[in-house]
């Protein structure tokens, strides 16, 4: 038997991927038609702009002949459409009688237009519906012009019209429905009106079997409102900008969706590669840039997940295992010694210590941890437990990590993030959690004023219930330093409590305490 290519090893990794349950309460007799709707999915393709754009378009092709899928895919981004890159939209076009194309943001380049868009790749519409089987596809053109928070470069927005059309389409569909965009409508790189959007989207989430995406050459899944919303990775590299620009992978990345009517559930086929030599944006210190993603989402890959809607109440299964319950959220906190959990000396039976603390976080099953001492194994912690949403920086001695999606994250003023750091949590439903991670030192510096417009003074009292305490405690501290300075002399090897009253008062109010009959080397009382 003829041993496989790493590339065949790669693509054979197969459907086992991400698993969403389709909507039970979709109306129409469709719904009940069975059977099963495959579509062969590539993003951001960049021909005319990636090196080898035409030799990744090509293994797609081959792929997905082989997948045998009904429709083929191209989420935006894929080449200029003028006459010197025609071919590519000629390739696909001929590799299927059903191509779905979705304009994207780079098919503007060169003063291009929407027409050109039309002529090149034989479509009438920036956004159309097209069904395919039992799935009704909705094509979004997130391109549009207008937004009052736009802020220069690309526009990125869904206008009011299009909305308006988005809403009768899912008014009118009778059957379960694909949403596909270039521009994320939520997560990173959204359009500027995503929170609109996603309102809307919520309404029909019962119809809405995914949302799917390009642009943002991440790979990510994230639930709003009880709407999943799925970053498919560029077929190319990822964008790291300044001198490097590029930072390729090794293969190309695509994927397909396979959509079983009968299972009631989507799969997502796994794919990866690696970085080019020298392409890792790490090397790069992308990372140490303060708005940019975590490292668990800028990955040479599309996962292969276990991500699904379990019921209509929009509970997730994240992380190999589905929140039945999505009122209740356990939360951990823990120190874990992060400078020597990797230490020889705390390695036993060839398992580290780090090793060991993924192993109970993973049999705690908690949501969220908020961590102290993590110095750098964010990263490798996040990826072990499969949570891609975490605060992530470089050496960062807090992090929280979360099966859900994180928004609002950093210190809150006057605070140091090596101490103290938050992050707001949105759950399946919408709600919204608060998360405070701290780091509790005897040296004092955490006594400063908080000062956060979404949380009163009397809530942070409520969590950080020793600030009272410590204030007061240091107030009478510095009544007893200003007072030892009044008395120089008074002090021999012996604190003698007697000597003064003053002294003994301080004493007595619990500033400093020692074990009873405590002594000094010397049989001299300790303060």
């Amino acid at each position: 038997m003829r041993k496989p290519t790493r590339r065949e090893a790669i693509r054979s990794v197969g459907s086992a991927a991400l698993t969403l349950a389709l909507a039970g309460n979709t109306k129409g007799k469709s719904c009940e038609i069975g059977g099963v709707v495959k579509l062969g999915v590539i993003a951001d393709l960049h021909g005319g702009l990636a090196v080898d754009a035409e030799h990744r378009l090509n293994e797609f092709l081959r792929s997905m002949k082989s997948a045998k899928v009904d429709a083929l895919v191209q989420l935006g981004d894929f080449a200029f459409p003028n006459a010197k890159h025609q071919r590519f939209a000629d390739r696909l076009n001929n590799a299927s009688d059903s191509v779905i194309h979705v304009i994207g943001n780079h098919e503007f380049d060169y003063g291009l237009k929407r027409n050109d868009c039309f002529k090149a790749w034989g479509i009438s519409s920036a956004y159309y519906i097209r069904d395919v089987g039992g799935l009704r596809i909705l094509v979004l053109d997130g391109n549009e012009k207008g937004s009052p928070t736009h802020k220069g470069g690309y526009p990125s927005y869904v206008g009011k019209t299009q909305i308006q059309w988005m809403v009768e389409q899912l008014e009118a569909a009778d059957r379960p429905v694909l949403i596909l965009s270039h521009q994320p409508l939520a997560g990173v790189a959204a359009i500027n009106n995503s929170r609109e959007v996603q309102q809307v989207l919520s309404k029909y989430k019962d119809k809405i079997a995914l949302c799917a995406n390009g642009h943002s050459h991440v790979d990510s899944l994230l639930q709003v409102d009880g709407v999943n919303y799925l970053h498919i990775n560029s077929a190319s590299y990822y964008w790291v900008g300044g001198k490097k620009r590029m930072s390729y992978y090794q293969d190309p990345l695509f994927t397909t969706l396979t959509f079983d009517f009968d299972r009631k559930h989507v799969g997502v086929d796994a794919s990866s590669s690696e970085w080019k030599p020298g392409d890792s944006p790490r090397i790069h210190k992308y990372f140490e840039r303060a708005a940019a993603p975590p490292e668990t989402i800028v990955s040479p890959q599309i996962r292969g997940r276990l991500i699904s809607i379990g019921d209509q109440r929009g509970s997730l299964l994240l992380s190999n295992r589905i929140k039945t319950s999505p009122d209740t959220l356990k939360v951990m906190t823990w120190n874990i010694w992060g400078r020597l959990n990797q230490d020889p000396r705390y390695t036993i039976k060839n398992r580290t210590a780090r090793d060991r603390v993924i192993e109970i976080i993973k049999r705690s099953d908690a949501d969220i941890i908020a961590m102290i001492e993590t110095y750098g194994s964010a990263q490798d912690i996040a990826d072990a437990l499969g949570f891609e949403h975490y605060t992530q920086a470089p050496n960062a001695n807090l992090c929280i990590f979360s099966r859900f999606p994180l928004s609002d994250t950093g210190a809150l003023k006057g605070l140091s993030p090596f101490s103290f750091i938050a992050a707001t949590v949105t759950l399946p439903r919408g709600q919204k959690v608060r998360i405070y991670d701290i780091w509790l030192t005897s040296g004092g510096r955490h006594i400063v004023e908080i000062k956060n417009e979404d949380v009163s003074d009397k809530d942070l009292l409520k969590f950080l219930h020793w600030k009272p305490i410590v204030s007061r405690a240091a107030g009478r501290f510095r009544d007893h330093l200003k007072w030892k300075k009044g008395n120089p002399g008074l002090f021999d090897d012996t604190l003698r409590v007697s000597a003064d009253p003053e002294l003994e008062r301080l004493l007595n109010s619990e500033v400093i305490v020692a074990p009873p009959a405590a002594q000094t080397k010397t049989g001299s009382p300790i303060l």
